[in-house]
């Protein structure tokens, strides 16, 4: 049967004002994007057309194994050159530490001084976090090569399985009952197996017995007027479980096509973004680290991945838009943040400088001006690509759209969370009744 989704329809961005022109007409409603194309289609092997479109090779009477690299882009072959060279040094260097003796087969590569690289002291005992490269020590730069080689044998795997898979690519077919039954599976599993008691979240792991973790539990927070940061609102845990079960229902969408379930899956994306603003104002609001390498490590822990995913399969970065978003979002943050940051902490001047965003978000997005187009025209283009057949400058105004206004109620909410906290915290401390 026929299906009704809730897709707003956007104003037009007034681009043609941006380059001197007329202005644009009305949008017409019908000309939007069905929700089932926002499902980025997928390519399988294909070739270019005269059309500049795309054409999958399941269509193809002749298809036909291809060679490796056959009909690659130049960011592809760039790619297999930089990980090529990356799995030869790995390799030649650990013939160099095993020919020199200084290999261990217990850790591998010894780590310097009897330590094991993390600062965890037992040698040979696997760490969780790793250590700072240090370009004269082999084991270092061994470490990082073999670091890399994964990665690049895993966008190999990926490569292969895109544009050469042992077996042609199927169509995607959307039973209901299947996917609830995977739904419902993986709550009472997963959800079963991520049960914890607040206190032992923070030993997981760890070779400490339950009677010593009640112990440190009550020595940390006796006469402590802060509630642990395991059980405050909203905490750290508390949102990653949040986010990987929101995951899991993006990956189970994609794979099986639940074009029904687009209203919740865009009730998710949004909540990602809004956490965006939630947990950047939080972070800047509390510690004041607006430094170069803060902004440098986000801009890494969002955009890694997907960039070395465009140079291998040679897709735009609107392909990936959820890290557009959050990097968008991210820097639309840092800006509010850091203009006259020393009076963060008074009692009006952070409350109108989210005002005056308010009202900026407004006027891009909710009124028919040249504002969209001025600010974001220069970067983006209306030539058709991979993720944004009608243009990246229509993409991400219909992308950037549908969640313009979360990110600044995430960090409203952040603002009043301490307000929050305690309303939660003088409930708890009450007489039950």
């Amino acid at each position: 049967g026929s299906h009704h989704f809730l897709v707003p329809h956007p104003v037009q961005p007034n681009r043609n004002s941006v380059r001197g022109g007329s202005p644009a007409p009305p949008l017409d409603p019908a000309a939007l994007p069905h929700p089932s194309s926002l499902i980025p289609p997928h390519k399988g092997p294909h070739k270019h057309s005269n059309s500049g479109g795309q054409r999958g090779l399941m269509d193809n009477e002749d298809y036909a194994p291809r060679e490796i690299l056959h009909g690659a882009s130049t960011s592809t072959l760039g790619t297999v050159l930089l990980f090529g060279t990356v799995i030869f040094c790995t390799s030649s260097l650990a013939a160099r530490l095993w020919l020199t003796g200084t290999w261990s087969r217990r850790s591998g590569p010894a780590a310097e001084d009897g330590d094991d690289g993390g600062g965890g002291g037992a040698k040979g005992r696997a760490t969780t976090r790793s250590a700072p490269l240090d370009a004269s020590s082999l084991p270092s730069v061994y470490a990082l090569l073999v670091h890399s080689t994964s990665l690049g044998l895993i966008l190999l795997y990926s490569y292969l399985c895109e544009n050469h898979p042992p077996h042609h690519h199927g169509t995607k077919t959307y039973d209901r009952d299947e996917f609830f039954f995977w739904t419902v599976l993986v709550v009472v599993f997963a959800g079963g197996q991520s049960l914890r008691r607040n206190i032992d979240i923070r030993y997981k792991g760890r070779d400490v017995s339950r009677s010593e973790i009640v112990a440190r539990h009550i020595s940390e927070h006796r006469g402590s007027a802060l509630p642990p940061p395991e059980t405050e609102v909203l905490n750290r845990y508390q949102t990653e479980e949040w986010k990987g079960w929101m995951q899991f229902t993006f990956l189970l969408y994609h794979y099986m096509h639940a074009v029904e379930v687009y209203n919740s899956i865009r009730v998710m994306i949004t909540c990602y973004v809004w956490m965006t603003g939630f947990g950047n104002f939080s972070f800047f609001y509390t510690t004041g680290d607006y430094s170069l390498p803060r902004v440098m490590q986000m801009l890494w822990r969002l955009n890694f991945l997907v960039a070395f995913l465009c140079l291998t399969h040679g897709n735009s970065y609107m392909l990936y838009y959820i890290c557009p978003l959050h990097t968008y979002y991210f820097a639309v943050v840092y800006l509010t943040m850091c203009v006259r940051k020393e009076k963060n902490h008074t009692k009006w001047w952070v409350r109108l400088k989210l005002g005056v965003l308010a009202c900026v978000i407004y006027a891009v997005w909710d009124v028919d001006s040249p504002l969209f187009g001025a600010i974001h025209g220069p970067f983006l283009s209306d030539e058709p690509v991979t993720g944004a057949t009608m243009g990246t400058f229509w993409e991400w105004y219909f992308r950037s759209y549908l969640d313009h206004w979360s990110t600044l109620l995430g960090m409203v909410f952040a603002l009043n969370f301490p307000i929050a906290s305690l309303y939660f915290r003088r409930l708890e401390a009450g007489p039950a009744r």
